[in-house]
């Protein structure tokens, strides 16, 4: 449900207001408010069994959430906020991890920590949220919508950030396999995030296609060589 504009700036001025309240404090009305639709929202989602019906509601219910998601991040505050956490997942889950990006980087900028039913850290969870369903539809031969600069950017973003070496991995596995059928600058990129995923996890499962780049690029310089080999001997 989209907000009319009045809705979106009482969203926007109650977040603002609740970000910058010290932890303890007793919250405002508008902020109880809000929390009631919110609870509301995540017992519809949790009476849905279906995974595709789930990502439909999630997509419905997002713009609904938009005046608070600006005031929060307007706030520069990292008071912990479940329904931004939240709505940064929602956003991965319905495919919109472009959109994801300024709320992930305000999330780990001021270190807000996420709902304890994920049992992971931030960073952990966001790289795992966007990489898990992109790794198995290339998997299965499906098109993966993400693209090598914009998990590069993520990449970024999460260098820092404490995570286990299995899930940045991940990150490195994805990036690697989207550029793999690039050009020569791409491949060689390729095969250096194949590389080190490989490094942080052995059991990546990427032998196959490094040792394919790796006979590429071979392939690659070996005309060079023998060329200059020729010249020499020509000489």
């Amino acid at each position: 449900m989209k907000l009319t504009p009045a809705q979106k700036h009482w969203q926007f001025h109650a977040a603002a207001e609740a970000a910058k309240r010290p932890e303890g404090t007793a919250h405002s009305t508008e902020w109880e408010r809000m929390y009631h639709r919110f609870r509301h929202d995540k017992k519809r989602l949790g009476d849905i069994q279906g995974t595709t019906r789930k990502i439909e509601l999630k997509r419905e219910l997002l713009p609904s959430y938009q005046g608070w998601i600006g005031g929060i991040m307007s706030s520069n505050s990292g008071r912990p906020d479940e329904i931004f956490i939240t709505c940064v997942i929602w956003h991965i889950d319905t495919g919109q991890v472009e959109e994801a990006l300024p709320l992930i980087e305000h999330a780990l900028r001021h270190k807000m920590p996420v709902p304890d039913q994920y049992k992971r850290t931030p960073a952990a969870l966001i790289v795992e949220e966007i990489c898990n369903p992109a790794l198995t539809a290339l998997k299965v031969g499906d098109p993966c919508p993400l693209t090598p600069e914009l998990l590069s950017r993520l990449g970024v973003m999460t260098q820092e950030e404490d995570m286990p070496d299995q899930v940045r991995s991940k990150l490195h596995k994805l990036i690697g396999l989207l550029l793999m059928k690039g050009d020569e600058e791409q491949q060689r990129r390729a095969l250096e995030n194949l590389t080190q995923a490989t490094r942080l996890n052995p059991d990546a499962g990427v032998k196959k296609e490094i040792d394919a780049l790796r006979r590429a690029a071979a392939k690659r310089n070996a005309p060079a060589k023998n060329s200059a080999g020729t010249r020499k001997h020509t000489g």
